[in-house]
């Protein structure tokens, strides 16, 4: 068996398989992340700051291939994808969310012996949760609203756009306003990079194809990314916010060219971007039960296999309910999205 497919990379990189597999890569990312946080085993002081950033980049590349998905399958019959969008996307998207609350509801309730109910009701809207990394699944929500509403009431191209830039800008202001924590607004631009790269994704591919035109492409956003990332780091305030907005977005791009010449296809990461939402939803219950009074593993490494042991398998347990829940709203199965 081969390890990763190789044949025609260039012309496959964001096909649906492709796009899956980074999905498992970037489930895995997030785990890692939190596994840093959690367990204190790296002391290293610059391994720390990637492994800190790692979530943040991850959830950059989870909302680029959330709006590429989107715009690809609206561009293929935008009035019938548009007129389904609310039951076949936004509506079994929510159930699963409200399907997480009633599961982080019961496990905090065991591993706290209480639980708050403000913050359990807070969950089924666009505020605090319960759900560990749920904020994700919230501003996810709310990018399905915005993608379901801009393109029903704009028909050019050009507005869209616009509205969408306009609408971005407006949500990171009022986050900022309203203190909301910088995860939940400074990977949302990706989003919108994802949608565009759809629409122009031929002129894209032409300019990465020319040898010398694609590899200047390819060092000038590889820079731009160390360099924002250096200043990102060394500044604070919103100088640095605003450049770990952009860290991010030439981040997202330099992957997405790095898949023209990496093959990441193979039967590891097509089993992990399937089970990518479950790895990432369910991973909270046992980062938490695995240091709670209850059972507490002091050993970091322990802690690590067991709370990867216990996520794995939640995400296994948890796929075909998630899949079965997109199909009771569609006429054929699909995948399941992050």
């Amino acid at each position: 068996m081969k390890l990763c497919l190789r044949n025609n990379v260039s012309a496959t990189y964001l096909s649906k398989e492709n796009t899956t597999c980074l999905k498992g890569l970037c489930a895995i990312g997030v785990l890692v992340h939190h596994l840093f946080q959690y367990s204190g085993l790296v002391q290293n002081i610059y391994l720390r700051v990637i492994l800190q950033s790692l979530g943040f980049l991850m959830v950059a590349l989870f909302f680029f291939l959330s709006g590429y998905g989107l715009q690809v399958s609206y561009k293929k019959a935008p009035d019938i994808y548009l007129k389904n969008f609310p039951k076949q996307r936004i509506a079994p998207y929510y159930l699963i969310i409200i399907i997480l609350i009633a599961i982080y509801s019961f496990a905090l309730l065991w591993i706290n012996s209480s639980l708050d109910y403000i913050t359990v009701v807070r969950s089924f809207f666009f505020s605090d949760t319960i759900i560990a990394n749920g904020w994700y699944l919230q501003i996810q929500l709310l990018m399905y609203f915005a993608f379901y509403l801009i393109n029903r009431f704009i028909k050019s191209d050009k507005e869209k756009s616009i509205a969408w830039l306009l609408f971005l800008l407006l949500y990171v202001l009022l986050s900022i306003a309203f203190d909301a924590g910088i995860t939940r607004y400074v990977s949302v631009f990706a989003f919108f990079i994802g949608i565009k790269w759809a629409d122009y994704k031929r002129i894209v591919d032409n300019h990465l194809n020319h040898k010398r035109r694609g590899f200047l492409i390819y060092v000038s956003v590889f820079v731009s990314f160390v360099v924002s990332y250096m200043i990102w780091w060394l500044t604070d305030g919103y100088i640095s916010i605003c450049v770990q907005m952009i860290c991010e977005v030439f981040f997202t791009v330099f992957v997405i060219i790095c898949l023209r010449f990496i093959p990441i296809n193979c039967f590891v990461t097509r089993f992990l971007g399937r089970i990518s939402l479950g790895i990432y939803v369910i991973q909270g219950v046992f980062l938490k039960v695995f240091r709670c009074d209850h059972i507490y593993i002091e050993n970091g490494w322990l802690y690590v296999v067991l709370v990867c042991t216990g996520t794995f398998i939640g995400g296994v347990v948890l796929t075909p309910l998630f899949e079965k829940i997109y199909s009771l709203f569609k006429n054929r199965k699909i995948s399941c999205d992050i």
